[in-house]
């Protein structure tokens, strides 16, 4: 069964990141197929650049390569889908 996360998220997307680290500790873990965002342009905007923009900082990972890399996760798993708008 695939799992999905919903996240409504808006002008702090470090929110998601979060959740997922939380989930990835419950017992048993519980690690999404795939993450939808959900959120207005201005947040589309912030995700891209927090999440998704490479970094020098995160050895030029993104915030969301690192969190898979941290977390191990497989390929399927922590799919990121294009933020929908609403």
């Amino acid at each position: 069964m695939k799992t999905t996360l919903l996240s409504v998220t808006g002008l702090s997307p470090a929110i998601v990141t979060e959740t997922l680290f939380a989930l990835a500790r419950e017992n048993p873990a519980i690690i999404p197929d795939r993450v939808v965002f959900l959120t207005t342009a201005t947040g589309a905007e912030q995700i891209e650049c927090q999440l998704f923009s490479k970094l020098h900082a995160w050895g030029g990972l993104t915030v969301w390569e690192a969190l898979r890399r941290s977390l191990g996760v497989e390929s399927h798993q922590l799919i990121a889908e294009s933020p929908r708008l609403i």
